[in-house]
């Protein structure tokens, strides 16, 4: 008899695991290419409103607001654009003190899937404006253009674009061009390792070839 059982959940557990496999197989498949297993399975149970998207994303315990010293300066924020080609303009977000001098300059990327709607200024503003306000750094996020309506490598290009424009334009905001680190969470994690990378690979390039490489040769 227990053998039976056995046979019966070993092929009911088969068959839930072939549906599974199938759905997050079909889930995948998108107009613009497959998408990673987890990040579909993910995007699924948002659109399906299986868990809860919250306008704002939690602040970890240690970009707790708590115990900054301002030395009564104030925080302020700033929304700007880049000009890009074509007459297109890409909008950044500025958190800093009033009182910044020589201050260190951070550029985080927002998370978000690399796809609309999953992530913006607007969702990761808490992150971006306390991170300002616990370290005192200048604090530059981009609106990095995404999917469905701009595809790889325009993110990419973007971030890039936006190390360049910091580091052009950090004494004005108060901050060192000197000291510009870049951080980030989910996809912007990615876009901060391969803008660090590329500045790397392009400082080595400047320095045996002494010119500057366009984006669109990387």
């Amino acid at each position: 008899m227990w053998k039976k059982v056995i046979k019966i959940v070993t092929v009911i557990s088969l068959v839930i695991s072939l549906i599974i496999v199938w759905s997050i197989d079909d889930w995948s498949q998108t107009s613009q290419g497959k998408l990673p297993s987890k990040t579909a399975v993910i995007l699924h149970a948002i659109n399906n409103n299986l868990v809860s998207l919250n306008t704002n994303i939690e602040i970890p315990d240690f970009l707790s607001p708590k115990k900054t010293s301002t030395n009564g300066a104030k925080l302020l924020r700033q929304d700007q654009t880049i000009p890009l080609q074509n007459g297109k303009e890409l909008p950044v977000r500025i958190y800093r003190y009033s009182n910044a001098d020589n201050a260190p300059v951070i550029l985080y990327f927002h998370g978000g899937a690399f796809m609309e709607g999953y992530g913006s200024l607007e969702t990761h503003d808490n992150i971006i404006r306390t991170l300002a306000a616990r370290t005192g750094a200048v604090v530059i996020s981009p609106e990095y253009r995404v999917a469905p309506q701009y595809v790889f490598p325009v993110a990419v290009n973007d971030s890039y674009l936006t190390l360049e424009w910091a580091h052009k334009n950090a004494e004005t905001f108060g901050g060192n061009p000197k000291k510009i680190a870049v951080a980030g969470d989910s996809a912007g994690g990615n876009l901060a390792a391969v803008t660090a990378l590329q500045a790397r690979y392009r400082r080595a390039r400047i320095v045996r070839t002494n010119t500057v490489l366009p984006i669109n040769n990387i």
